[in-house]
């Protein structure tokens, strides 16, 4: 009995012994530090993408769309809501007033300043250069 009574208690001691090594690991606790590292991450990712705006009205670039049915969204990004205002056609012209990351603000027509959507720049080419008013 002594025996048994004996390995259980060095077995309980190499236990707790690795516990506490394991929680100790660069002179902190770990659990806090990968908090502290994922919070760092998170904070990272809610930074905006660099944005080139004209103030809204004057006209960046004239671009091209290329591909069929693409539908534009309300925002800079798929967590906005589709934009079903109406469908762009290939090789249809869009006029850009704003840059935001993967993301272009645009207008269908130069002198229309009511509606605008936003598509992924990926979707359009570089069209015909912006000529002066």
């Amino acid at each position: 009995m002594k025996v048994l009574i004996g390995c259980l208690s060095v077995i309980l001691i190499i236990v707790i012994g690795g516990f506490i090594a394991s929680n100790d690991k660069g002179g902190g606790n770990s659990d806090q530090s990968g908090r502290a590292a994922s919070a760092a991450a998170q904070e990272q990712s809610k930074t905006p993408p660099q944005t080139v705006s004209n103030g809204g009205g004057s006209i960046l670039e004239t671009r091209r769309m290329l591909f069929e049915h693409v539908t534009s969204r309300t925002g800079p990004g798929t967590d906005y809501p589709l934009d079903s205002t109406g469908e762009i056609f290939p090789e249809e012209p869009i006029y850009v007033l704003e840059n935001r990351g993967d993301w272009i603000r645009f207008r269908v027509s130069p002198k229309d300043l009511g509606w605008s959507g936003w598509v992924r720049k990926d979707q359009t080419a570089l069209g015909e250069p912006v000529l002066p008013d």
